[in-house]
């Protein structure tokens, strides 16, 4: 479970401080920072395979809200069908099993990811 609503200020009742904090997290993409945390499907390197998990620690390093965090996994998970994953998907489009290596599913992940970011930065939140 995230710790991210754990880093949520404890605010004084100052409407001004309220609007300070929400503004600081203007202009940040919650797909740009998860796609930073994404495993390239090569050689492991600490990276996250999921896409909800690279969001997930995004938000509890700080680099995201807790609510930016709830939005994008919801978009995530509004696009694949219940219970699914990337793989499951692409299982689902009759993509030649041979052609599902760890390297390809990646690579669909960090393509996926970028629209995603694309969406977030034309004002998509769903």
């Amino acid at each position: 479970m995230s710790n991210a609503l754990n880093r949520m200020p404890k605010f004084s009742g100052d409407p001004q401080e309220v609007k300070d904090w929400l503004e600081q997290w203007k202009g940040i993409n919650p797909f740009k920072e998860a796609k930073q945390l994404l495993w390239d499907g090569k050689e492991f390197d600490g990276g996250y395979e999921f896409i909800c998990h690279a969001i997930e620690q995004a938000a509890d390093m700080g680099k995201i809200s807790p609510a930016q965090k709830f939005i994008a996994q919801k978009m995530v998970s509004d696009r694949l069908p219940v219970g699914d994953t990337v793989v499951c998907y692409l299982r689902r489009l009759n993509i030649k099993p041979e052609l599902i290596t760890n390297e390809n599913v990646q690579f669909f992940r960090h393509r996926w990811v970028e629209h995603l970011a694309k969406e977030w930065e034309e004002g998509v939140r769903q």
